[in-house]
């Protein structure tokens, strides 16, 4: 009896679980994936990873070099050299288009810090791009505020380490 009542308790705890994660997010997040396409736009994405919706998904984009142009400058770096939005819901296994980037990407290399508020987490992405010949390679990072552990990194195997400054 009690090694039944033992696998009905794992059962139990996996369906909380799973409900849980369903009304929260669970582990699940998204990342911001940047494909230039000329000197001075890309297309910007949101790219789900896990098994639950992420609710309530807001982000804040920080183009890292216009902020520290205009920091250098006397002016307020966030409001011209931050992107600022609401993204709602998005579900698993979803690619989420959200449109075109306006930014100088004419040099070889661009740095963006992302912030990231949903229902289960706040999270950090930051995400490094190269310009190799005329192919953009890409290095991120996503650490959760919550718990300041990384929850995803992938990095080109032919990114430059001397960029890899998290």
């Amino acid at each position: 009896m009690s090694k039944q009542n033992s696998e009905l308790a794992k059962q139990l705890a996996n369906s909380t679980k799973i409900i849980h994660d369903n009304i929260t997010g669970g582990d699940s997040f998204c990342e911001i994936y940047i494909s230039p396409n000329s000197g001075d736009s890309a297309r910007i994405e949101a790219i789900h990873h896990g098994t639950a919706t992420v609710y309530d998904l807001g982000i804040k984009l920080t183009d890292v070099e216009v902020f520290r142009k205009l920091k250098k400058n006397g002016k307020d770096g966030f409001k011209d050299a931050q992107l600022s939005m609401t993204l709602g819901n998005v579900s698993p296994r979803t690619v989420m288009s959200m449109g075109i980037l306006t930014s100088d990407f004419s040099t070889s290399f661009k740095q963006f810090n992302i912030q990231f508020s949903s229902r289960n987490d706040s999270y950090f992405q930051v995400l490094k791009l190269f310009k190799k010949g005329d192919t953009w390679i890409r290095a991120t990072r996503i650490k959760s505020l919550s718990s300041d552990k990384i929850i995803y990194e992938e990095i080109d195997q032919s990114f430059p380490i001397e960029h890899l400054n998290w």
